[in-house]
């Protein structure tokens, strides 16, 4: 890699007693403890906070993952699973997002800019999972480095096209 990803995972897994169905996500349930720990990202050290990741026979239960490098964050908790009450929130709170497209060699599309929004997901494990987010606030939003303005996006999972539809109003700095 041009930009470095590296860092320091330090966690335990538990396996409990397998399934008898044999049908579950994994053969046996898992719960993995996440200790402190970084990731770098490109030129940002970001540190994993304490979390708990539970695999079910049929869900995925997440406690209070997140990631943190200065002002950036992301958390996720929630339960991934087939049933429509199983939710998950997914929160970005001032994430740069050129080292992102950077860092993972994005190169054809490079989308800049400071997001901050909530995802919310139901169902993820079913056939028609839902994913939205009614605001996704982009700061100095920018297309293969040139700033457009700020943006207000409104993102949606559809189901029936397997592709995400994006809506945004743009705002430039002469309003």
């Amino acid at each position: 890699r041009k930009i470095p990803l590296n860092g320091t995972i330090d966690f335990s897994a538990e396996i409990h007693e397998a399934n008898n169905t044999g049908k579950g996500l994994l053969p046996f349930p898992l719960t993995v403890e996440f200790n402190p720990g970084t990731i770098n990202f490109g030129d940002a050290v970001w540190t994993i906070n304490p979390s708990t990741i539970y695999f079910g026979e049929d869900n995925i239960s997440v406690e209070h993952f997140s990631l943190v490098a200065g002002k950036q964050q992301i958390s996720i908790d929630g339960l991934a699973g087939t049933e429509h009450t199983d939710s998950m929130t997914i929160k970005l709170n001032d994430i740069s997002l050129l080292p992102i497209f950077e860092t993972l060699e994005i190169d054809k599309a490079m989308i800049g800019g400071r997001a901050t929004g909530v995802f919310s997901a139901n169902q993820l494990l079913s056939k028609e999972p839902e994913l939205i987010c009614p605001k996704l606030h982009v700061d100095s939003i920018g297309y293969n480095r040139c700033t457009i303005g700020d943006a207000n996006v409104f993102a949606k999972w559809e189901n029936s096209r397997k592709s995400f539809y994006l809506d945004a109003d743009i705002t430039g700095p002469a309003g």
